[in-house]
């Protein structure tokens, strides 16, 4: 049994249903949330002290560091971590986003991460062992969505990040890979017009948490490789299956 899973954005559907599939897994589970603390509270009452609620506005940096000090403070180090949180979806014209809206987008979903991963890989490198996940999008494997330049702009960032991390600490046992599924049927589409998300295919909620359970369960390094066209073949394209 894994010994401690850190969730960040643990209040989404993906979420949720990750950590109600797996909590078995895992002795401890860290699950961050920035608002919607009721959904998370209802996995405590069902699995007790197991679950762990870490309340933060990631797109707030003084709050990130608080957080991963006082993660420290406790002793409590993840073994695996999945990055999840991100701003919902929104489609704005690029000449309607100013500056600080890349920043908070980049704070939210990129620099929330460094810091997180600041705190954690060292202790991870000293076990030699540990798994980290984050979720990406298919715009970082295909043409890139109009009207939605934050949203892109992070999710390449995060892929630099990642491909970066990734080769820096294969060596050190850690395994740092990611998911770039469709556009997904869950409530991260809901500032998005209906119309917009009947035009474009959508992945199962119910898909991706499994795709996640193989690569955090199977005894992989690192793969670089970015083909996730259907989520039945995300797992095969990252472990290398044929």
């Amino acid at each position: 049994m894994h010994k401690v899973l850190f969730v960040t954005g643990a209040s989404s559907d993906f979420g949720i249903r990750f950590m109600e599939r797996n909590a078995a897994n895992y002795e401890t589970i860290i699950a961050h949330y920035c608002n919607h603390a009721e959904r998370l509270q209802k996995l405590q009452e069902q699995y007790g002290n197991k679950i762990i609620l870490k309340q933060a506005d990631l797109c707030d940096a003084e709050a990130v560091h608080r957080m991963m000090q006082e993660l420290s403070e406790s002793g409590l180090m993840p073994d695996h971590i999945l990055h999840l949180a991100a701003k919902k979806l929104e489609y704005q014209r690029f000449s309607k986003r100013s500056a600080a809206d890349f920043e908070e987008e980049l704070q939210c979903s990129v620099l929330s991460l460094v810091e997180i991963l600041r705190t954690v890989l060292p202790a991870m490198a000293r076990k030699k062992f540990g798994k980290v996940v984050v979720m990406l999008s298919a715009c970082v494997c295909a043409k890139p969505p109009k009207f939605m330049s934050t949203y892109t702009v992070s999710k390449y960032a995060l892929l630099g990040t990642i491909l970066a991390l990734a080769e820096e600490y294969a060596e050190k046992g850690i395994c740092i890979n990611a998911v770039s599924p469709e556009m997904t049927d869950t409530a991260f589409l809901s500032e998005i017009s209906p119309m917009i998300v009947e035009m474009n295919r959508k992945v199962s909620g119910t898909e991706l948490p499994n795709a996640i359970k193989e690569i955090m369960n199977a005894e992989i390094r690192h793969n670089t490789e970015c083909d996730v066209d259907q989520m039945e073949q995300t797992v095969k394209n990252i472990l290398g299956v044929k």
